[in-house]
């Protein structure tokens, strides 16, 4: 009801007013589903994943307003195509720009264009402390999700309602687990305290 409203009112609005709003597909599927005549108010562009280049010029322009200039770190491990180009390289310049390609590379495959996912993996693999007037980029170091292991059954389901909601509130969980108020906030508290969820 909800999305239909801001539709209606999207439309509603002087022509010279441009409106942009954004979905992800399941979504947008839904609400074609449920409300069609309010999804026939808008024009739908759907957009295809950044690729390398699209996330390597989106993270550098963000980059260039912090004044500090890009030192890319090589591998330290595997990467042997990389090491023989490397090798054949001359000069910093062309150094530079072969590690620069090659993080950019790998971080739009881990991030599979998700340019949230993307940033959040910068900002994991760039140090802006060692040196001065640097940020030293290294290739992001691997997540470890070894402390999933310690939920117990309760925790993973609840942990697992919030992947398919997003959010949940104290009375949701309850509704959806049956579980009394201080049970749905122990869980809560607990997967707080692991910095698992956090409140909005």
């Amino acid at each position: 009801d909800l999305v239909e409203r801001v539709l209606t009112l999207m439309s509603e609005t002087e022509p010279r007013i441009f409106w942009l709003g954004t979905m992800n597909t399941s979504a947008w599927q839904l609400v074609e589903k449920s409300e069609p005549t309010a999804v026939g108010q808008v024009d739908r562009m759907h957009l295809a994943p950044l690729g390398a280049e699209g996330l390597r010029d989106t993270i550098l322009s963000r980059h260039r307003r912090s004044g500090l200039l890009l030192h890319f770190e090589e591998p330290t491990e595997g990467r042997r195509l990389l090491r023989r180009r490397l090798a054949r390289a001359r000069g910093h310049e062309s150094r530079s720009r072969l590690l620069a390609g090659d993080y950019f590379e790998r971080l739009e495959r881990s991030s599979q264009g998700n340019l949230r996912l993307a940033m959040f993996q910068w900002l994991r693999s760039a140090d802006f402390t060692s040196r001065e007037g640097e940020t030293v980029v290294r290739p992001p170091p691997p997540l470890d999700f070894s402390f999933l292991a310690a939920l117990d059954l309760i925790q993973n389901f609840t942990l697992k309602a919030f992947l398919e909601h997003r959010t949940l509130t104290l009375a949701e969980h309850d509704h959806i687990f049956r579980l009394p108020r201080q049970e749905s906030y122990q869980i809560f508290e607990g997967l707080g305290h692991r910095h698992i969820i956090r409140p909005v």
